[in-house]
């Protein structure tokens, strides 16, 4: 908004004694949204964390646990969505199941604000809705991997257990040992 006095000339009225205000721009959290691309198309990512979820036989059903786990967690976006097909089998039927793949993330747009007060409390309240967010997530995760290392041991036997011990180690240690 600029502020301004008319004044009156021969050809019209002129602006006189313009002054720009002070402009404060804040971060403010989008409505959530779920996309395959890597980056959001409006708005910038704070944070983001990878998670894979179990197997669903139905692959919308799975997209919805998803999503489900991205607003428990509190986060407002779901980015590079992308699923594995597998197939297990029960004695002599075979079935196709889905797990999806991608980045819970928070995603910030610009926005005017008032004051510089409301600049430093939103930021303030970003800064702790990422705190509350990576722990959420890595317990969501943790659950996710130890659901999913349950159906693939359930199916494909010793081979699923031994790729998947490394990788409880390794969450096992980044619990033990945050950065």
């Amino acid at each position: 908004m600029v502020d301004f006095d008319p004044t009156p000339t021969p050809k019209g009225l002129a602006a006189k004694a313009i002054s720009l205000p002070e402009v404060f721009i804040r971060d403010r959290l989008v409505d959530f949204f779920t996309t395959k691309d890597r980056h959001p198309k409006n708005g910038t990512v704070l944070v983001s964390y990878p998670i894979t979820t179990r197997f669903f036989k139905d692959p919308s059903e799975g997209r919805r646990h998803l999503e489900q786990l991205a607003k428990h967690c509190g986060c407002n976006a779901v980015l590079n969505v992308s699923f594995e097909k597998d197939t297990f089998s029960k004695g002599n039927y075979r079935y196709m199941v889905h797990a999806f793949k991608g980045e819970l993330a928070l995603v910030t747009e610009k926005v005017p604000a008032d004051s510089q007060e409301l600049v430093i409390a939103s930021a303030e309240l970003l800064e702790k809705r990422k705190a509350d967010v990576e722990q959420a997530v890595k317990q969501m995760s943790e659950a996710e991997n130890l659901a999913r290392q349950k159906q693939l041991s359930g199916c494909l036997g010793t081979l699923a257990i031994i790729t998947l011990i490394p990788l409880a180690l390794v969450l096992s240690a980044i619990a033990v040992f945050p950065t």
